[in-house]
């Protein structure tokens, strides 16, 4: 019973992860990181997920798993977002051209990838996108899209998640995603901006 409990548990995770962030999210590699002792928990926002809301981001999507021993982070995590960047707002920026991103990039859109180690085991990935069309955000337009994607790893090592590096095969599979969300978002706002690939899971 409690076997079949746990089998249980672990289907409604899976199907919460496919449904989860607009599909976006690289299911058949994250589903190692699922409990079957406990339910996900699953936070959106943004008004392409919830058309007519009045909100900064565009995309906004939470989901986590557990509690890690000592309780300062979850188990695993993840977090997708996605915003209009107005010609005024710099800081969302995501800087120069990083080598390690993993996927090649077309001019004019930018993307790094770092590690959080605030947050337990999360590899980051994010990407300036150019929106040429533009796009109305909040009143004004945008010409960029602002995208960040974090994903959990896991390490072998006897370290904590946090004192461990991803490895290039983690942070591969963050930059295709963001890729992938990248796209979705341009396609969904009418951007016309370049395609980025892709991003297979």
């Amino acid at each position: 019973m409690v076997h079949n409990s746990r089998e249980r548990q672990r289907v409604e995770n899976r199907e919460q992860l496919a449904r989860a962030c607009a599909g976006l999210l690289p299911e058949k590699k994250l589903e190692r990181f699922l409990p079957g002792d406990s339910a996900g928990e699953l936070e959106v926002y943004g008004t392409l997920l919830k058309p007519r809301r009045e909100s900064r981001a565009l995309l906004d999507c939470t989901l986590t798993w557990g509690d890690s021993p000592e309780k300062w982070y979850p188990n695993a995590q993840v977090h997708v977002r996605a915003e209009g960047v107005p010609f005024w707002l710099n800081e969302a920026d995501a800087g120069e051209d990083a080598p390690d991103f993993g996927v090649p990039l077309p001019s004019g859109t930018k993307g790094t990838t770092t590690q959080d180690a605030d947050n337990g085991g999360q590899v980051v990935a994010t990407l300036t996108v150019p929106c040429p069309q533009g796009a109305a955000i909040r009143g004004r337009t945008a010409h960029k899209t602002y995208v960040s994607v974090s994903l959990p790893f896991r390490t072998d090592s006897s370290e904590p998640p946090y004192m461990a590096d991803p490895s290039d095969a983690d942070r591969r599979l963050v930059s295709r995603t963001a890729v992938r969300v990248a796209d979705w978002v341009s396609g969904r706002r009418g951007c016309g901006g370049p395609d980025l690939g892709d991003g297979s899971r």
